[in-house]
């Protein structure tokens, strides 16, 4: 099953077929550095510039896993206390070094052109702190969801006055350059009205990136269209939990220590690398045979580990998690796929931000609405700024 790729919106016209997936189960992973799927960030960024008056020390010991101590049940509790996931933390206080120690990881593929991205997360109550997913391949091919504390702690949903909103939706581009960063003077950043609070409970925070615009949503529900300069360079996809203390953004540092907990991750996405588009072609012999073609079910509710999803009960419940549906943990529907299922270790990345040049040529199928469309060839990438091991 699901050999010829994964789709969305399958009844509309922004119908697509992606080839490969990345899901992380984050109730259930027992250690993040083992975790072949993901890198943690390990670099630090001068403080005292015009960015924010403090600096970042991005480490490992700021990502914690935090698992079910038995994932057979959903209702078990974690291992450390607290809502189960991994734990990103921001370190509170005024550092004496004046780097405010943060947390960050990536995806270890920098392959994803193109896809849906999906993650739950429940966000720090704490002010002073700014919790991202984003992709990212250069400063001017970035797609962002922000989440300022400062803002969402006291957003409610029940007061009659038009609330402002507490998410930053943001599209760097050649715009972003131009006006400085300056994101509301650019039509690439958006900022729409939520109908939940986000701090009592997980959340999905999702954007499908497709060649013509980019969509967000929350909790399955659309917010938001980027229809200008949309990315077209393969990415990573990061989280990121910091503060520099910005007056204009993250503030901070927090006063206290402040968590934000991921419940899972997925990414249903095309692949530039041209090793991944031959395995493709050669698992994918009919995309109009029964099974061929999976459906990703959307998250229409605030995801919840303790309801078992639909059509599961008793000893199979184990198989999802906060309420949701992932491939990986049924048989056969990831053939040929990269998910993580082993004790490998990741690792960390470490070292000072340098710029390589990658060459990828090669050719992407994709299928839509159930037929081929003609390959197209993924340009260069370029100068990627990256961390190296």
């Amino acid at each position: 099953m699901c050999e010829c790729g994964y789709s969305v919106n399958s009844t509309s016209s922004q119908h697509q077929v992606f080839t490969d997936l990345i899901e992380s189960d984050f109730l259930t992973i027992q250690d993040i550095f083992h975790d072949t799927d993901w890198q943690i960030q390990e670099y630090a960024t001068p403080h005292g510039t015009d960015a924010g008056p403090f600096g970042m020390n991005m480490t490992g010991a700021n990502v914690i896993s935090n698992p079910l101590k038995d994932n057979s049940t959903l209702s078990s509790p974690s291992k450390l206390g607290g809502d189960a996931g991994l734990q990103l933390w921001v370190r509170g206080g005024i550092p004496s070094n004046g780097l405010v120690p943060s947390a960050e990881m990536r995806t270890v593929r920098r392959d994803l052109n193109y896809g849906s991205f999906r993650a739950a997360m429940k966000l720090t109550p704490v002010n002073g702190t700014c919790s991202a997913v984003f992709s990212y391949y250069n400063d001017t091919q970035e797609i962002d969801v922000e989440l300022l504390s400062y803002q969402y702690i006291n957003y409610t949903t029940s007061s009659q006055a038009i609330p402002s909103s507490p998410i930053n939706l943001i599209s760097h581009s050649d715009q972003s350059i131009l006006t400085e960063y300056s994101r509301p003077n650019t039509t690439c950043y958006g900022k729409p009205i939520l109908p939940n609070s986000l701090t009592d409970e997980f959340h999905e925070y999702r954007f499908d990136w497709m060649p013509d615009r980019v969509s967000f949503y929350f909790d399955g529900q659309w917010l938001w269209d980027l229809i200008d300069d949309i990315p077209t360079s393969s990415s990573a996809m990061f989280f990121k939990h910091w503060s520099n203390g910005a007056v204009g953004w993250s503030q901070g540092p927090p006063m206290k220590d402040a968590v934000t907990t991921i419940e899972y991750f997925k990414a249903y996405f095309n692949s530039s690398d041209p090793q991944r588009n031959v395995d493709y072609k050669g698992r994918c012999k009919d995309p109009s045979a029964e099974g061929a073609v999976c459906i990703i079910p959307d998250q229409t509710v605030p995801p919840d580990p303790s309801v078992v999803p639909p059509g599961l009960s008793g000893s199979l419940a184990k198989n999802g998690s906060a309420s949701t549906w992932f491939f990986s943990q049924h048989p056969n529907q990831t053939v040929n796929q990269t998910v993580y299922t082993g004790q490998k270790n990741a690792g960390i990345i470490r070292g000072p931000v340098v710029e390589r040049r990658f060459w990828i040529t090669g050719v992407v199928m994709l299928l839509i609405s159930g037929m081929w469309v003609e390959p197209y060839m993924v340009r260069p990438i370029g100068d990627l700024c990256f961390l190296p091991l």
